[in-house]
Order: C-alpha cells, then structure tokens, then sequence
C-alpha cells in the first residue's frame, strides 16, 4: 500500500473495509519502523559529516542533536527500598479502588480510609496480528 492518504479517504468514504487498512497500515508501519532502525546509526554517520549540526539537503532541513543522558538509580540501596515502598502503596491503593467499585471501603492497618488512586482509562485499540 503506497497510497495513504487515499486509502484513508475510501475507509472515510466507506467504500473499503476499515479494518483491512488499519491491518495494512500497522504493518506498514512496522516495516518502516524496521528500516529506519537498520540505517538510523548510517544517517547519523553522515549528518556528522556535514559542516553543521543543522543543514539542508535536498529539501529537507536536518539537524543533529546529541543523546539525552539516562539515568538509572536501581544501584542505590535507598531509592530501591523507597521504591519497594511506593509499590506497596500502589498495590493496596489499587485494591481500594476494585473494592470501591464492588460498593466495599477498605481500611488501612489504622482503620483509617485507604486513600483511592485517580484512574483515567486509554482510549479502545484494536489489536493486529498477521497469520
């Protein structure tokens, strides 16, 4: 499929079955992503040829940015004991919540109201596997 933008107007236009394209797509999509990762390193190797980091070339601006730094505190006793900690709490807040919705208050240690966590909910997805 090389035509998008066409293909979405016929699904709009509900002259082809949506989920035939979405199919299509999400796999296109996937070989792309596929291809971008195989030369990604190439593309930086010759940007940083350029005598800029921000260059046009054949009508497209390019720029070059350089890594963000990650930062991992696994390694660090007390981050790990705290977030030990955070996880307990999560955990007895998202029972709160299941038993809130079953009309049940749950109650800490204390006999204190366990405080309920905000839940929001993503939007439905349809999910695609090629056989």
């Amino acid at each position: 499929m090389t035509d998008y933008k066409n293909a979405v107007q016929e699904v709009i236009d509900g002259n082809i079955n949506p989920l035939e394209v979405y199919a299509k797509l999400k796999k296109e999509i996937k070989e792309l992503t596929e291809c971008l990762s195989l030369i990604s390193d190439y593309a930086v190797e010759e940007a940083l040829k350029m005598d800029s980091k921000t260059f046009e070339l054949k009508g497209y601006k390019f720029e070059v940015r350089n890594g963000s730094a990650r930062y991992s505190f696994k390694n660090i006793p007390e981050w790990s004991e705290k977030q030990k900690e955070l996880k307990e709490i999560e955990s007895i807040a998202k029972i709160a919540y299941s038993s809130y919705q079953k009309g049940v208050t749950t109650l800490s240690q204390d006999a204190e109201i366990v405080a309920l966590p905000e839940v929001t909910y993503s939007k439905d997805v349809v999910v695609v596997k090629e056989l």
